[in-house]
């Protein structure tokens, strides 16, 4: 008897937490009033054109001798190369013919740049043709012709009245400069497993140290984030968890501020068509404008994208990207704005707390391998699709939050493996599915 009555007023509580969460999110309770007044809609930066959106997730510098350098967003030459396709695509352009792979693959033996896209670049948003996309560029130097591979896998090749022309990238070039990456090869994969390479991915020849970096959340404006979230902000309620996190709702819609700088805002149910493709770029890069502002190193990453209609950005630091279990920035639009979005950005200190030594790329492809085919092989084999470094966040240290430096390997169609780069050690398997 005395069971029964304790697992009825378990049952009990249970059914008052569900209905008392709900009220908190969905109707409108009678908690404290928001004092903010008036809804406003002041962006917090400009807003981001499709051209400013939709950019190489790396470019190559292709040295003509099998060896390569590459550039990542937020470094210099990344920046230059990304205007000088812009502006050179103005010189005028002659109509594409398609050419073969083998013509393609001698034609990127040359010295260059090869612009790699994770979404296929449209081609009027680089202002180059309008009648196709790429997924990848190559512009020899001080030649005329434009090289492309669209999505479909087709190989094309057109002239540029004047040739990709470049005084820094001619000097760059020139300079009897080292170059650190080779080709990942099908030697270089472990043996004891089914492995093979989707595309190209290179690897750094160069032993690397790599500091740990202490990070500082990003200072959200709550009061003006309020005012721009909900069309009639005297109906908005405010709550405060025990956490220390603050929500706000309309019972419509509501937004949680939690206390390590990250928000998250969610509508009660979808208003609209779900928006995909450009047209939900164009709309990302006129509402991270107002929902807390675009900084600059901020990036679209389109391999995250597998949902329908959700979009996932990451930032940047000197060219890596910054990596953590719950994302950077995310949302997902409707026609009527944003359903959901998410946003934590983390600020790295230039001062480290920690260096040393990492891994190869070679042992983090081993590394990789194995604790993939631990956890079941596929049928069809592993694919590997890239590696490059970054950093990933680890919170809840003594010493407040840290950007860890990382290896990540990206698995065709499936998602990316994050690892400690100083001992090869697991952070987190990304999903893309």
């Amino acid at each position: 008897m005395q069971e029964s009555t304790k697992s009825v007023i378990l049952v009990c509580m249970v059914i008052l937490s569900l209905v008392l969460s709900f009220n908190l999110w969905f109707s409108n309770p009678s908690y404290e009033e928001s004092k903010y007044l008036v809804s406003e809609k002041i962006q917090f930066t400009p807003p981001r054109a499709l051209a400013d959106i939709i950019l190489p997730e790396k470019i190559v510098a292709v040295s003509g001798k099998g060896r390569f350098n590459i550039f990542y967003p937020e470094q210099v030459l990344y920046e230059e190369a990304v205007k000088k396709l812009k502006e050179d695509g103005d010189q005028g352009l002659t109509a594409f013919q398609e050419v073969t792979e083998e013509e393609w693959l001698q034609a990127i033996k040359k010295p260059g740049l090869l612009f790699y896209y994770d979404y296929p670049c449209s081609i009027k948003s680089v202002e180059l043709w309008e009648q196709d996309k790429a997924k990848k560029i190559f512009l020899p130097l001080g030649e005329k012709e434009i090289w492309l591979v669209n999505p479909e896998g087709g190989y094309f090749m057109g002239f540029l009245e004047k040739g990709f022309l470049s005084t820094l990238f001619e000097s760059y070039f020139s300079s009897g400069r080292e170059y650190d990456y080779c080709i990942l090869e099908g030697d270089d994969l472990p043996a004891d497993y089914n492995v093979t390479i989707a595309g190209e991915i290179y690897l750094s020849e160069r032993e690397t140290t790599m500091m740990v970096l202490p990070g500082e959340k990003e200072k959200l404006d709550d009061e003006r984030l309020v005012k721009i979230l909900f069309a009639d902000v005297s109906k908005v309620r405010r709550f405060e968890e025990k956490d220390g996190a603050i929500i706000y709702t309309d019972g419509s819609r509501g937004v949680r501020f939690y206390p390590y700088g990250a928000m998250e805002y969610t509508m009660a149910s979808y208003i609209g068509k779900i928006l995909t493709g450009d047209e939900a770029l164009k709309t990302a890069g006129e509402l991270i404008s107002l929902y807390g502002g675009w900084p600059p190193n901020l990036y679209f990453w389109a391999d995250r994208c597998s949902s329908p209609g959700q979009l996932f950005f990451r930032s940047y630091y000197n060219g890596l990207p910054l990596l953590s279990s719950d994302g950077c920035l995310n949302l997902t639009l409707t026609q009527r704005g944003a359903y959901s979005y998410y946003r934590r950005l983390i600020i790295p200190s230039s001062v480290p707390s920690f260096q040393g030594k990492i891994i190869s790329g070679k042992e983090a492809v081993a590394g990789a391998v194995a604790y993939l085919a631990d956890k079941g092989e596929p049928e069809q084999g592993i694919r590997l699709k890239d590696l490059y470094k970054g950093y990933y966040l680890l919170d809840g240290l003594e010493e407040g939050m840290e950007l860890w430096p990382t290896w990540v390997v990206e698995v065709d169609g499936a998602g990316a493996l994050v690892m400690n780069a100083f001992n090869g050690k697991i952070f987190q398997f990304i999903d893309f599915e």
